[in-house]
């Protein structure tokens, strides 16, 4: 009798071991290994997951570098475009056609030079290069933890720290990191990318 209860304590004792192994050391699966002449851009758009995402999880910093060999968290794409329903915002560009793109972004083909608006009343929290892809850029934070972005722009007329008006120009475009001049407008609610279907402009 003995003898069986401790052959129990020893299956007992190496199956609780091992569980405690596999639960510290297993690896997490969402993991990106940066290879050589990669940056943030090359890798969101390669595994086609939000640049914003992979930088709030990773915790970067401006100016957003990343190295070889350098080991990424990638975000869980199941929360990646939160339900935020908004029903109108301006509209950045006076064009009536434009085109909505994967990862929630809107271009609008637009000459360059053309001016662009504040979506809504807020505070410039990003004016200049700082991420990587998206040539001089502009991040409006406005009521309720929203965020409206603002790329590859020419001449930038807020700084860092400015409140803006609803509707005030902010920038013209350009065709910073791009080949051709276009404005790529996206709302987002934190780190997460809202749905061009929750909102229309006014």
């Amino acid at each position: 009798m003995v003898k069986i209860l401790l052959i129990v304590l020893i299956i007992s004792s190496c199956s609780t071991i091992s569980n405690f192994y596999e639960k510290t050391f297993t690896e997490p699966k969402e993991i990106y290994l940066v290879k050589k002449g990669e940056n943030l851009y090359s890798i969101s758009r390669k595994l086609n997951i939000d640049i914003f995402n992979l930088i709030e999880i990773n915790n970067l910093k401006s100016p957003y570098k990343i190295f070889p060999n350098q080991l990424l968290k990638l975000p869980d794409h199941k929360t990646q475009h939160p339900s935020s329903k908004i029903k109108f915002v301006n509209k950045p560009v006076n064009l009536n056609t434009y085109k909505e793109e994967a990862r929630n972004w809107i271009t609008f083909y637009a000459s360059e030079g053309t001016t662009v608006f504040s979506a809504d009343a807020g505070e410039v929290i990003i004016s200049g290069p700082d991420i990587p892809g998206y040539g001089n850029m502009i991040i409006i934070k406005h009521p309720k933890g929203i965020l409206s972005v603002y790329a590859h722009l020419n001449k930038s007329l807020v700084s860092k720290g400015d409140t803006v008006t609803s509707n005030q120009p902010i920038a013209s475009v350009g065709k910073s990191e791009s080949s051709v001049s276009m404005l790529k407008f996206q709302l987002r609610k934190g780190d997460s990318s809202i749905s061009t279907k929750d909102y229309k402009f006014l």
